[in-house]
């Protein structure tokens, strides 16, 4: 992670950028890999090098902040915000913004979020591939409050906060020699935790081929199979990572997904 005391993108730029208040941290560090990599068993060192990220992030964070409380004149970052964003070429395609909660810092004055780490790994980890999006975040993915946050536009805000367990969707055009239908793409889904008893952060990652709509509700991914019936598989951050698995509805015609 490298942190710059200028906010101005350099022309030409590709990867991750955390803008603070003050100051912003580039990523461009991580080589980009093929996807099946990341849906393969996820290796300790791997593991490792997101945790890496997370403290220079959780650093980053509490610096920033704590320079802007004191310009402002706060005790607490409660109006503080940080907002990750990925570029091409110097040009923003999308971004999600980390809002401080007010009542989380009654309990922890500097909370640390794990999720930020594993956003920019998975993203520039995907560097290569086309049209990337993040299409939906969830915290604490086992329990059904606070919602997920849907991303069906290019920019979503979503809590800073401290869960040790979170679930996203990340998508990208399907490569040409894969694709099975035309507009497909591809969603990679995984889940993160803190696991007390082995002393690492477990991260498991799925990927999902079709096509797909943000409904802003559910991520739907429309599939064809030769002889069979449409099947749309439903991603909502929570049943996909449950004992039941993806939610499946079988369809009658192509009509919805094929021009």
């Amino acid at each position: 992670m490298k942190i710059s005391d200028s906010k101005v993108i350099p022309n030409g730029y590709t990867g991750c950028v955390l803008m603070g208040k003050n100051k912003c941290a580039y990523f461009d560090e991580i080589v980009p890999i093929n996807f099946t990599e990341l849906v393969q068993e996820f290796p300790q060192e791997k593991s490792e090098l997101i945790e890496s990220l997370n403290n220079c992030i959780q650093q980053f964070v509490t610096d920033d902040a704590t320079e802007y409380c004191q310009y402002v004149g706060e005790t607490l970052w409660t109006s503080y915000s940080i907002q990750l964003g990925y570029y091409i070429s110097g040009n923003k395609k999308f971004s999600i913004t980390s809002r401080l909660d007010g009542n989380l810092l009654m309990f922890n004055p500097e909370p640390q979020d794990i999720l930020l780490g594993a956003l920019v790994y998975f993203i520039s980890s995907l560097a290569n591939y086309k049209n990337l999006k993040v299409e939906y975040i969830k915290r604490r993915p086992d329990m059904i409050l606070p919602g997920t946050i849907f991303c069906p536009s290019n920019s979503c805000t979503i809590s800073y906060e401290g869960a040790n367990k979170n679930s996203f969707g990340i998508s990208f055009d399907t490569p040409a020699d894969l694709r099975n239908m035309p507009h497909e793409r591809t969603i990679i889904y995984a889940i993160m935790y803190d696991n007390p008893y082995r002393d690492r952060l477990e991260i498991r990652a799925r990927a999902l081929s079709g096509r797909i709509i943000n409904t802003g509700t559910a991520v739907n991914v429309f599939q064809i199979q030769a002889g069979n019936p449409i099947i749309v598989h439903k991603l909502d951050g929570i049943s996909e990572f449950n004992f039941e698995g993806i939610q499946e509805l079988p369809l009658i015609t192509s009509d919805d997904i094929i021009e």
